[in-house]
């Protein structure tokens, strides 16, 4: 699925950037569309955190 640059822009201006989690959410979506990676990699990958 390819998307419209209109429809990139109005998915980028969604989240609420006054709140945290808005902000998160955005930079979430820069990082995507800046990578160009897919929907379903993200969603598959598991953040590693290692505790030493």
């Amino acid at each position: 699925m390819i998307l419209e640059h209109a429809e990139i822009t109005k998915i980028m201006a969604a989240p609420d950037m006054r709140t945290p989690a808005g902000y998160r959410n955005r930079i979430i979506l820069e990082i995507l569309y800046d990578t160009g990676i897919r929907a379903l990699r993200w969603r598959r990958s598991r953040p590693v955190i290692s505790i030493s």
